[in-house]
């Protein structure tokens, strides 16, 4: 779960080397669609269905996306808990300001790989497509607090999670993603 720039590609890699992983993101499976000429729209089911099949296969799997929505959690805990399936949900974010700076500093050349490169016609498009997105976002993740000249807060989540992950700070974030994965591989024992 984190806003767009937080960090949930990163840490879904990190993760999934620690765990042994395989990685399905929304935005590669979105980035398919749209080369077909097909609608977004069932992007997050195609999503659980390889996640499904990968797990049937006896692999773990990371899904990067964001499940912010209601609707999405559940989606998920409907598929993963008949299947016998354990999932949990991980919180990832980082200082607004931080985001903001890593979406202007990107380079979005590569069309193959990233969703706002693909739909955009140049880097500086792709560039507003994602910070028009983090800021449509944004009230999902974080209230405005208007005390001393305001502040972004974190707002509570609806669900709970195995960790809440800062990517604010260099590679501090990463002992928490060691920490998940040592807890996951613990419990999975």
């Amino acid at each position: 779960i984190g806003l767009v720039g937080s960090g949930k590609s990163v840490v879904a890699k990190e993760l999934a080397k620690l765990i042994g992983a395989a990685i399905v993101e929304t935005d590669a499976v979105r980035i398919i669609l749209m080369r077909r000429g097909e609608s977004f729209d069932n992007a997050n089911i195609l999503v659980r269905d390889i996640a499904r099949d990968l797990i049937k296969n006896g692999n773990n799997v990371v899904l990067d996306s964001d499940f912010i929505n209601e609707d999405k959690r559940t989606a998920l805990r409907e598929m993963a808990m008949p299947a016998g399936i354990r999932h949990g949900f991980v919180r990832v974010y980082a200082d607004p300001i931080v985001m903001i700076s890593r979406t202007i500093s990107a380079d979005y050349g590569d069309v193959k790989k990233d969703f706002f490169a693909a739909s955009s016609v140049d880097k500086i498009s792709a560039k507003v497509l994602k910070i028009r997105e983090m800021w449509r976002r944004t009230p999902n993740h974080y209230r405005w607090l208007d005390e001393t000249g305001g502040r972004w807060e974190l707002k509570e989540l609806a669900c709970d999670v195995l960790s809440d992950i800062d990517t604010t700070d260099g590679e501090g974030w990463k002992t928490k993603v060691e920490d998940l994965a040592h807890k996951l591989v613990s419990d999975k024992q």
